[in-house]
C-alpha cells in the first residue's frame, strides 16, 4: 500500500516485561517520531494506551512526493529498560486507487462496454454498463490522419465484454 500527503496513520504496538515477556504498560507514555527519507520529521505523533501493554500511535502524513519513504519509530521504557523500534513504514505516492478519476473509469467502459460505429453519421458511441445509455460519442475515420470518413467497412458493433 502507498500513502500520500494528509493520510492519517494509526499503528498499534505492544510493550512487555523484559524478564517474563508478559504484557505490561511502559513506565511512561512512549514517544514517537516520524522519519521521512531517513530524517526525523516534525509531524506530531500521538501515542495512546488502549489496553495493558497495547498502544496506538497516530500521525498525519506531511507533504510527500512519489517514492518518499516514511517510518514511524517508537521509544519506550519498560521496567527501567529503554528500547526503540520501528512499528510502521510505507512509501509515498501522489495518487492512490481511491483517487482514480472518472476519466479512468470511462476508459475502462470504452474498452469493455457496448460500442457502435455508425457509417451513416460517421460517429462511434460508447454505452454505459446497461448497454442502452450513451456515454460518449465522437467522429471516426477510416485512416489514421482523419481525412477519410468512416464508410462502414470492418466491424460496426462491439457488445459489452463479460
Amino acid at each position: 500500500m502507498s500513502v500520500k500527503t494528509g493520510t492519517a496513520i494509526n499503528a498499534l504496538f505492544t510493550t512487555s516485561n523484559p524478564a517474563s515477556g508478559a504484557a505490561i504498560n511502559a513506565d511512561a507514555t512512549p514517544t514517537g517520531v516520524l522519519y521521512l527519507n531517513g530524517s526525523a520529521n516534525a509531524a506530531a505523533v500521538t501515542v495512546t494506551n488502549i489496553a495493558t501493554g497495547i498502544y496506538k500511535a497516530a500521525v498525519t502524513m506531511p507533504a510527500l512526493a512519489a517514492g518518499d519513504t516514511v517510518f514511524l519509530a517508537i521509544t519506550a521504557t519498560v521496567s527501567g529498560i529503554a528500547g526503540k523500534g520501528v512499528v510502521w513504514g510505507d512509501t509515498g505516492d501522489t495518487a492512490i486507487v481511491s483517487d482514480v478519476k472518472t476519466d479512468s473509469v470511462l476508459l475502462v467502459k470504452g474498452r469493455f462496454n457496448k460500442v457502435i460505429s455508425d457509417p451513416v453519421t460517421g460517429h462511434e458511441t460508447v454505452y454505459d454498463d446497461n448497454s442502452t445509455t450513451p456515454l460518449k460519442t465522437g467522429d471516426i475515420y477510416e485512416d489514421i490522419a482523419g481525412t477519410m470518413p468512416f464508410d462502414g467497412s470492418g466491424a460496426n458493433r462491439r457488445d459489452r465484454m463479460t
